[in-house]
């Protein structure tokens, strides 16, 4: 019978059914209470869970929301370790090899005293020549180099003979800075030649305003040469510098 009523008003229904019969068998109480009472209510529930159907399977899920705004930036992170050291760099390579110097014994014009000779001196810059000098009061040629660099004072270039010259005040001086010095001194400062009787200064630099002078040994004679040298001045201060080279034949 049970069955019957259940197949025919479902589960909702039998619930109400026994609801509506509890009401009608205590419906005096109610009447005078104005509802259930506790024994009631408890036996309510009960038929209502032991009756209750189970839940349902859950519905579809709904659509995406709309994006929340953007959060705001977090604090800046604490700063992180040193890293290791890089590994050492390699060897740079070699720098190339300087400009060699050739030197050869030489016998000619540039030293053509009677008896002397000297050395040749070559590189890819030019050639330069260091007579002996002969016995001493040859008519050979001597050539050198100079400089001179001002630190505070004025600072004078010497020029030395490597043999003396026996008569320093037959021997006329010439610079390279006079007017003329090409017609009478025909070499160059890399081949400083010096007809007989002459002694050729060959300026290469000379940072001073003034125009290099030759004296004898004394400073005091101007134009002149002492037998073992002589001195050029060009009124130097300080950082600026003078050199060249020379040649002097008797």
């Amino acid at each position: 019978m049970y069955r019957r009523f259940h197949d025919r008003f479902g589960t909702a229904g039998v619930v109400l059914g026994v609801i509506a019969l509890i009401l009608a068998l205590g419906g005096s109480a109610i009447a005078a209470k104005g509802g259930l009472t506790g024994k009631q209510k408890k036996e309510v529930t009960k038929i209502a869970k032991q009756y209750a159907g189970k839940n349902g399977a859950d519905g579809a899920a709904g659509p995406a929301g709309p994006v929340g705004p953007a959060g705001a930036n977090g604090l800046p992170g604490a700063p992180g370790a040193d890293g290791n050291d890089g590994q050492p760099g390699d060897d740079g390579q070699p720098g190339d090899d300087g400009e060699s110097v050739t030197v050869e014994s030489y016998t000619g014009p540039e030293c053509d005293g009677e008896g002397e000779a000297g050395a040749k001196f070559s590189n890819a810059s030019g050639t330069a020549y260091a007579c002996n000098g002969g016995s001493g009061t040859s008519g050979g040629t001597q050539t050198g180099v100079f400089h001179a660099q001002a630190g505070g004072e004025e600072s004078p270039a010497a020029i030395s003979f490597a043999s003396p010259l026996a008569d320093p005040a037959s021997v006329d001086v010439h610079i390279s800075e006079e007017a003329g010095f090409g017609t009478t001194c025909t070499g160059s400062a890399v081949a400083p030649t010096a007809p007989p009787g002459n002694l050729c200064v060959y300026i290469t630099k000379n940072t001073s305003p003034e125009i290099a002078e030759v004296y004898a040994l004394d400073e005091t004679t101007l134009g002149g040469v002492s037998s073992s040298g002589a001195l050029i001045y060009s009124g130097l201060s300080s950082g600026q510098e003078m050199n060249g080279s020379f040649a002097v034949t008797e």
